[in-house]
């Protein structure tokens, strides 16, 4: 490549980058340069990076140049010329000579390719364990280079980075033994390095780019994953930082955390974040690491010294990031400190005194802190926990400290509500999202209820004036003709946050129980609690008459408040788990007048029987409400307490009269509406005639239906009456729970799935007559399709029909009559060309591709999936009567699953299983039916398979696509056997046999590339699947000639030194040791164990 050539690629890539060309011309362009993007390219892009001045041209360079050797690794080690030492030399020299002068984000571009490098080639060359050695000493000792120490750092720094991150096309295996080594053996080098610098930063009270880049790279090395495990976060474990006991003498050293506490003073943000960072990490230093309780306190004196002076000082808190990281450091002391280790250092008054005070100040500044209270409230939450096992003699005071912090807090969340309403968009409402309201309550009731004899009336005090407020808002209203006042519309609606906040946190007090604050008087604030909410939940009933309240988003967050604190009441004190209660219902009884559980129930059903009249178009409100509805139903006590009630009564003759059934965006809160209501149906009675006379709405709204002509389908009214049907009778159908509810239910639904019965053989079932007119129409056809799904799944074995009766068979008929009428239509929509012409269509990109393309041919697979393995149906009647059923079901249904690009198949999760599901069962069971098909849509379903065994980030799809190769590998194998076998009768198994080693022609390699890919996740991947994976693996190697031969040559030429190729072809020899060319149990019980055994030992070598 000459000069010419250089400017040519800076042409190109400043008109790809530089967003001043039309978009064709980019996308031209664009293409030029991924022509360059090829391995033998490389000495071409070093030649552009190199010589090139343009800022385009380099960032392409840089970036195709970590692409390459990412994704091409082992075929550019084995190029010519060892040129991953050549390209190392290259950029050690480049980053040296020319470093200085760069632009940083492309100086930051070559490290991350020196480090990449680093990384993939560490566990196979001595030379690139070599290189923060070389680092060291050639730039950070060096002065010769401009720049130098800044350069180690950052490439020491990036290196630290890389190698505790996963890299693209490295197994986690790899990734983990290069962690591990880098850890062992430069770790703590690199970390000294860094507190080098920092200390010569310190004395020079220098606070420049040198200092800022020692400070991440103090970070980077403290983070580091010692362990080799991504933890979660969410635990404790992920708290703790097991650095090596090597790191011991420097890390406990008093110099260095003084050095750091110095540093956080000196140093301007983020610097001062990062070493608050670092902190954080040395808190979290595991206990082990300690030789003795004595130095153990001394280590943990000095971090609570430092802490104690940043919190008499405010030393930095006047920034955000400072402040936020500032108090994560105060709540990892308690999971890594023992509360009496705490209370004995010498000065834990001053530092509980100031860390309650600090609490409280960030809750009356909650504007500025958010973001952090999350952390002081799991701080005190932890504190307050450990508090009984305390074994000192010296005070905790935690007791003295936690009311004002608790109380503190709650006049936070009732500010914010006054917020929220009167600056609406610049204050978070937790109110409407739950995820952040959960994190919230999360830690709030073990504060509470260590103080809770003045956290209730407290709560209590702050609530009954916003009580007063609402009682005579409503008596003024009712007054005036149920006319609002409009200026205190404002003022309701901060009541009715407020009251929210007090209810939630009410809630989250009365459904926690512990041993902490639990007794006799607890339980008494427990039931005037309840008291109060009760008599609240009347007024939000009175107000529902006021015409405009039912759409006020903040009486609809006020009505789920009281349902989320009656739902937390009936968890600790309604039903069979609940504990012995000497105050609560005599507490109700004094304030209230309801005596027990029955008396609560009661109300509870009043507000939801309420909610479904009344808020119909509040779907957040409505969801809780049938969620509620549908937990009391399938709990065993409280379903029973339920039928006694006379609202229960009343809702299992009057299930169809309520108001949010009419709105089309309730659709699914029907089903879950009706599930509830069947199940309470069926926990008092089974009987033919009750079921009956429940069911009766429902089949007069179907026989209406059935009446109707195709043309008046299409009416919109119509279209959105068969929705709720379907909905409806889908959420009957989930409530069945055994063979005599099902059979009820099937008997119902009969008429309208089959015409079996009917005197009018040529009239299409009601349901088919449904999928016929709406095929196009997923809001009619997915709820269709979800209700077959429900119906042939063979849940607790309820579908058991008696042996003279042809049910089982009549449903799987009807079942794949469905399937015929919807794929037919689809597939004439995708495939005008019929038969076997079948090409995948486009892939799409729509935000939703699923729903609106894919989700009706996912529950067909499921459909089929389901009735194949349910048990009901003998399938050899459709071959010994020559019914077409089953076949046609099998090719609509695989012609659907040829039609989808596999990239989306293995994008949707949900559609992956549900696929891999049907293509297991298939080859397990319907192989000789497969062989019937073309070779080309054969080939295509087994190149499928391929695709699903190499998804490693979806292990479920891995086992079942290996599975179904074994199944496959499995009947071919017998058939092979049976062909073979003289004296039997043999021409069905030599047709298959030939239709299979047919349609393998077109593909030779298949098996090898399988059985190849499985050996890789066995020994280089840590999976939890391997019994699975190798019950398949022997039938594979059974039909693959040679496989064992050729993949043990290929192993071996990957091993150089002598000794370990001995070991490697010992582990070969034990693989097959003894396993003979048979599938009976035993032997493939024999080769399952020796893959345990060939494992253990090629991972030794390997």
């Amino acid at each position: 490549m000459d000069e010419a050539q250089v400017s040519h690629v800076d042409r190109l890539a400043e008109t790809a980058y530089g967003g001043t060309a039309p978009a064709a011309e980019r996308q031209r362009v664009e293409a030029m340069l991924n022509d360059l993007r090829k391995l033998d390219n490389l000495p071409a892009l070093r030649f552009v990076l190199e010589r090139s001045s343009n800022e385009y041209s380099r960032f392409f360079c840089s970036s195709s140049i970590l692409m390459l050797i990412t994704n091409n690794w082992n075929s550019f080690i084995s190029m010519p010329g060892k040129p991953h030492l050549e390209l190392r030399t290259w950029l050690l020299s480049f980053i040296g000579q020319k470093g200085a002068s760069l632009q940083k984000y492309l100086l930051v571009a070559v490290i991350n390719i020196l480090c990449r490098l680093t990384k993939l080639g560490w566990l196979d060359n001595e030379d690139f364990r070599g290189l923060p050695s070389e680092v060291h000493k050639f730039f950070i000792c060096n002065s010769t280079w401009p720049g130098g120490p800044v350069i180690g750092l950052m490439i020491l720094n990036q290196l630290v980075s890389e190698i505790n991150t996963s890299c693209p096309k490295m197994t986690f295996q790899a990734h983990r033994k290069t962690t591990a080594s880098f850890r062992d053996v430069c770790l703590f080098e690199v970390f000294k390095v860094a507190l080098t610098a920092l200390e010569a930063s310190s004395k020079s009270n220098d606070t420049g780019i040198e200092t800022q880049t020692a400070v991440s790279l103090a970070l980077a090395c403290l983070s580091f994953d010692f362990v080799g495990v991504f933890t979660d976060e969410s635990t404790d474990d992920a708290w703790t930082v097991h650095v090596p006991t090597a790191w011991k003498a420097v890390l406990i050293d008093n110099k260095v955390m003084h050095l750091f506490w110095k540093l956080y003073g000196m140093l301007p943000v983020p610097d001062s974040t990062n070493i608050l960072k670092c902190v954080v990490q040395f808190v979290s230093v595991r206990r082990s690491l300690f030789s003795d309780d004595a130095q153990r306190s001394e280590w943990l004196g000095n971090i609570i010294e430092g802490i104690l002076h940043v919190l008499r000082n405010k030393t930095g808190l006047n920034d955000p990031q400072n402040y936020h990281e500032f108090c994560k450091l105060l709540s990892r002391i308690k999971p890594n400190y023992m509360l009496t280790e705490i209370v004995n250092l010498p000065f834990y008054d001053d530092w509980i005194r100031l860390s309650a005070q600090f609490t409280v100040d960030s809750f009356v500044n909650w504007k500025q802190t958010a973001n952090s209270s999350y952390y002081l409230l799991s701080l005190w939450q932890r504190f307050l926990a450990a508090s009984l096992y305390v074994k000192s003699s010296k005070p905790s005071m935690l007791q003295e400290y936690a009311p004002n912090v608790i109380s503190s807090y709650i006049q936070s969340r009732l500010e914010v509500a006054r917020a929220c309403i009167e600056i609406p968009g610049e204050v978070e409402n937790a109110l409407e999202d739950d995820g952040m309201l959960s994190t919230q309550l999360e830690s709030f009731p073990q504060i509470a209820k260590s103080a809770y004899e003045k956290v209730g009336p407290y709560l209590v005090q702050l609530a009954m004036p916003e009580y007063n407020f609402m009682a005579q808002y409503i008596a003024k209203v009712q007054a005036q003709g149920n006319a609002s006042p409009p200026d205190q519309q404002q003022a309701l609606m901060i009541v009715d946050c407020r009251l929210s906040w007090l209810i939630y946190m009410m809630g989250s007090i009365v459904s926690y129980h512990s041993t902490l604050g639990q007794n006799e008087h607890a339980e008494g604030l427990d039931g005037e609690l309840t008291a109060l909410v009760l008599e609240l939940s009347k007024l939000v009933m009175a107000r529902l008459s006021i015409p405009g309240h039912a759409e006020m988003t903040t009486l609809q967050r006020l009505q789920s408040a009281i349902l989320y604190f009656l739902n937390g009441f009936r968890k600790i004190y309604i039903g069979e788990t609940s504990p012995p209660c000497l105050r609560v219902y005599p507490k109700l009884k004094e304030l209230t007048g309801i005596e027990d559980s029955i008396g609560v129930l009661s109300v509870i059903v009043d507000i939801i029987l309420n909610i479904m009249k009344h808020w119909k178009c509040s779907k957040r409100l409505l969801a809780e409400t049938t969620g509620l509805l549908l937990e009391l139903s399938t709990g065993y006590s409280c379903s029973k307490l339920l039928l006694k009630l006379d609202g229960i009564r009343l809702l299992l003759t009057q299930h169809r009269h309520f108001a949010f059934m009419e709105n089309p965006e309730n659709f699914k809160q029907r089903t879950r509406f009706y599930r509830a209501v069947t199940s309470l149906l069926f926990r008092e009675s089974t009987s033919e005639a009750t079921f009956d006379t429940f069911m009766k709405p429902l089949y007069e709204r179907a026989l209406q239906l059935d009446l109707l002509t195709e043309p008046q389908f299409q009416q919109t009214d119509v279209r959105i009456a068969i929705v709720g049907w379907l909905r409806d009778i889908r959420g009957v159908c989930f409530a069945l729970e055994n063979k005599r509810t099902y059979g009820l239910f099937f008997d119902w639904l009969f008429p309208f799935l089959s015409s079996y019965h009917s005197t009018d053989k040529s009239r299409a079932p009601l349901l088919i007559r449904f999928c016929q007119a709406y095929t196009n129409d997923n809001e009619v056809m997915h709820p269709l399709l979800r209700l077959y799904n429900d119906l042939v799944h063979n849940n607790t074995q309820r579908i058991a029909f008696e042996s003279s009766s042809p049910n089982g068979i009549l449903l799987f008929r009807e079942t794949c009559a469905l399937l015929k009428t919807y794929g037919v239509a689809k597939l004439q929509e995708l495939c005008p060309a019929g038969g076997w012409n079948i090409q995948p269509i486009a892939t799409s990109e729509d935000s939703d591709t699923y729903s609106r393309r894919y989700k009706g041919f996912s529950l067909c697979i499921s459909i089929l999936t389901r009735a194949l393995v349910g048990g009901y149906c003998n399938f050899g009647v459709f071959t010994l009567y020559q019914d077409p059923a089953l076949d046609d079901a099998l090719e609509v249904v695989l012609k659907m699953m040829l039609t989808i690009p596999i990239d989306d198949v293995l994008g949707f999760s949900k559609f992956g299983n549900n696929y891999f599901a049907l293509l297991e069962v298939l080859y397990s069971n319907h192989t000789q039916s497969l062989a019937q098909l073309p070779t080309a849509q054969f080939m295509q379903l087994l190149l499928n398979l391929e695709a699903g065994v190499k998804c490693v980030h979806a292990p479920q799809t891995v086992v079942r696509a290996t599975t179904s190769f074994g199944h496959l590998c499995t009947f071919y194998f017998t058939q092979m056997q049976r062909a073979s076998t003289p004296g039997r009768v043999n021409g069905t198994a030599c047709q298959v046999v030939s239709a299979i080693r047919q349609h393998l022609q077109a593909d030779a390699a298949l098996f090898s590339r399988v059985l190849g890919f499985v050996f890789h996740l066995l020994l280089f991947d840590e999976t939890a699947q391997q019994w699975s994976l190798s019950r398949a693996l022997l039938p594979i190697i059974l039909v693959t000639d040679n496989f064992i031969p050729e993949f043990r040559a290929s192993m071996m030429a990957r091993v150089q030194d002598p000794a370990r190729q001995e070991k490697l072809k010992d582990a070969f020899e034990k693989l097959m040791d003894k396993v003979e060319s048979s599938l009976d149990y035993q032997n493939s019980q024999r080769f399952g164990q020796n893959v345990t055994v060939f494992k253990h030992h090629a991972k030794q070598v390997l």
